[in-house]
């Protein structure tokens, strides 16, 4: 087995000093998952679909802003809450939550930067098998009949988004859509 040399050091900032290929190879390896994770935290977010605006604000706030490290602004308006990373995380996507008349969450976009950090978050999405998403189309999947939620992509994406949508369909209704 090979032997790696790890040097810790007492200099301010990092003490912790390692050149050997290995160590860089773990570095790599760490950041890569930093940001995979980073990328597919947000994915969970459909969870916020149906929950009254006052728990989607705290759940953001505690996301987004703890302990007063601000992250993200949460701008608040009537019936729309908008999440923007600060400027020294640009690259994380901006999120946009709907409420209905009563208050609940009804619809969540994601607009990102690119296409393929689309890609990557909408893949991380579709991931999720407690939803069994199903594509019905080049712009649209929904989920199973019982959770009631629908993705859809713009057939004009310019702004690289895609949105989580409460939908109130019937039996009937979802079986046509799901139809070969």
């Amino acid at each position: 087995m090979p032997k790696v040399k790890v040097q810790f050091s007492a200099s301010h900032g990092s003490n912790y000093i390692c050149s050997t290929p290995v160590c860089n190879i773990m570095k790599r390896g760490f950041f890569t998952l930093l940001t995979f994770l980073l990328l597919i935290s947000p994915v969970y977010s459909q969870g916020y679909i149906n929950l009254k605006r006052t728990e989607v604000i705290s759940t953001l706030k505690k996301k987004f802003q703890p302990a007063g490290n601000n992250q993200a602004t949460i701008s608040l308006l009537k019936d729309t809450v908008k999440v923007i990373p600060a400027d020294n995380r640009a690259n994380e996507p901006v999120y946009i939550y709907l409420f209905d008349e009563s208050g609940r969450c009804k619809s969540e976009t994601i607009m990102t930067r690119c296409d393929s950090c689309l890609t990557g978050l909408l893949q991380a999405a579709l991931a999720q098998k407690k939803y069994e998403w199903k594509k019905i189309n080049e712009n649209q999947y929904i989920s199973k009949f019982e959770d009631k939620l629908m993705i859809e992509l713009p057939p004009e994406n310019p702004n690289h988004s895609f949105s989580f949508l409460r939908v109130e369909w019937t039996r009937k209704l979802y079986d046509l859509l799901i139809k070969d």
